[in-house]
């Protein structure tokens, strides 16, 4: 699926993440309100992160090799979607986003 993006899969992407001296590239979904099935006319979603600034933040502090992300990635075309996804060393992101449907990241990479 990622091929087909023009996107290295798991078995191309060379080297792992570089843990010893923390240059990571976390990457936090935020889910905001937004009408996505009729059931639910406001749009109104329960499961989202309050304190996105405040995680960034800390995570920034905690790790300041670290690239730190937060995305709203509906927002994103398909292939940036995808591209977000395989660039992260770290996923984190509120259920129920389908992280499943990534398909194939880095054997290195962690889902939180």
């Amino acid at each position: 699926m990622l091929a087909g993006y023009g996107l290295a899969t798991s078995s191309t992407v060379a080297g792992a993440p570089d843990c010893a001296a923390l240059r990571l590239s976390v990457l936090f979904i935020w889910r905001h309100d937004y009408v996505a099935h009729p059931r639910n006319p406001r749009g109104t979603v329960s499961r989202k992160i309050a304190n996105e600034d405040e995680l960034v933040e800390r995570v920034s502090a905690v790790l300041p090799q670290a690239r730190v992300r937060g995305v709203q990635i509906d927002l994103y075309t398909m292939d940036q979607q995808l591209r977000l996804i395989v660039d992260a060393d770290i996923l984190i992101g509120q259920p129920p986003p389908r992280h499943c449907r990534v398909g194939r990241v880095r054997l290195s990479a962690g889902l939180a």
